[in-house]
């Protein structure tokens, strides 16, 4: 059967639309898919001899690791927190004296350049930071129907899920320790938009004697951090 010539164009270009409507859709699910799976990685394990600044002050060691380079950061949070904003800095505690020690991230504090003291955030947040805009993700996907959707926001909860389970995990425990005893994890910091970039910083840990009621800070000065905060578009 010979069809009109005009039909033979409406079924070519019928046959185009749904050669290109296919192609979107597989690298829209490609897009999606390999943006939304998060691998947790292996958490560092410091000590006080490989920490780049360390002191020793009333029996107890302090030791601290800025993780500033992007290689550094993507190869332990699987992101680069730079780009939002974010200072994570590696800590390390050792308690070499008899009494017991109480160590909190909300203890650790990072004074600026300008004076400034700032308190760390918690993984949970530095966590949501990273999180994928999940209207930018499904949006597009609801051109090809709810069921792709709603795959597409599992597989985002999962790897929301995953990635807070991980910066958790690495994040400074709150902790005690008694003689001997030693405790690392990163805690997070974020600086003020005004703090565009700095160079040097102060490191500021306080530990609190459980046995004489009292506390003390360990100050570390931090050099060469090269902080830069990227200020990236909003969606």
């Amino acid at each position: 059967m010979i069809l009109p010539l005009n039909d033979v164009h409406v079924r070519s270009r019928m046959g185009v639309k749904d050669m290109y409507r296919s192609i979107s859709l597989w690298i829209t699910i490609l897009f999606v898919f390999t943006g939304c799976v998060y691998s947790p990685t292996v958490n560092p394990m410091p000590t006080i001899e490989t920490v780049p600044v360390a002191k020793s002050e009333q029996s107890a060691a302090v030791g601290a690791d800025p993780f500033v380079q992007r290689e550094r950061q993507k190869a332990v949070f699987n992101a680069e927190l730079g780009e939002v904003g974010v200072l994570p800095i590696q800590v390390f505690v050792r308690n070499d004296g008899d009494r017991t020690l109480w160590v909190r991230p909300s203890d650790i504090t990072l004074t600026l350049p300008d004076g400034n003291e700032i308190h760390s955030s918690r993984a949970a947040a530095i966590s949501a930071l990273k999180d994928p805009d999940s209207a930018y993700i499904i949006g597009p996907l609801l051109l090809f129907g709810p069921v792709l959707a709603i795959v597409a926001s599992s597989s985002i909860e999962e790897a929301r899920s995953a990635r807070l389970k991980d910066f958790q995990s690495k994040e400074f425990p709150d902790t005690v320790l008694n003689k001997n005893e030693s405790a690392h994890g990163f805690v997070f910091f974020v600086p003020p938009r005004e703090a565009k970039s700095f160079s040097n910083a102060l490191l500021n840990v306080r530990l609190v004697d459980n046995t004489a009621h009292s506390s003390f800070v360990i100050q570390l000065p931090l050099t060469a951090l090269d902080f830069m905060r990227k200020e990236v578009e909003s969606k």
